[in-house]
């Protein structure tokens, strides 16, 4: 696996991975987690994935923009975050609007 560009200090990560279970693999630049099963995409301060699944206890990978390449990602996750994407609404802060979403900042 691998290919997945993770995102540096300086850029901005609109959503980043979390899933139910990670598996640790093997790096050049040492030990790394992955998501072991279906990757989703979480906003910083929400309890909730974009699918609306609670994430709450979910390990996530702060630093690994969704979608994560070479995993299987959730197909509701991807829809909505390319939907976003693709018009350039979303710059991955607030917006103000209440979406229906737990906001730990709300």
């Amino acid at each position: 696996m691998g290919g997945h560009v993770p995102a540096t200090k300086s850029s901005t990560i609109a959503w980043f991975v979390t899933a139910h279970t990670m598996r640790k693999r093997i790096t050049r630049a040492g030990p790394a987690l992955e998501p072991a099963s279906v990757a989703h995409a979480k906003r910083m301060g929400s309890l909730r994935t974009e699918c609306g699944e609670d994430a709450t206890s979910w390990p996530k990978l702060w630093h690994e923009a969704f979608p994560y390449e070479g995993a299987r990602n959730c197909t509701v996750c991807l829809d909505s975050t390319a939907l976003v994407r693709a018009d350039g609404r979303d710059d991955g802060r607030d917006d103000g609007r209440d979406d229906g979403r737990d906001d730990v900042s709300a």
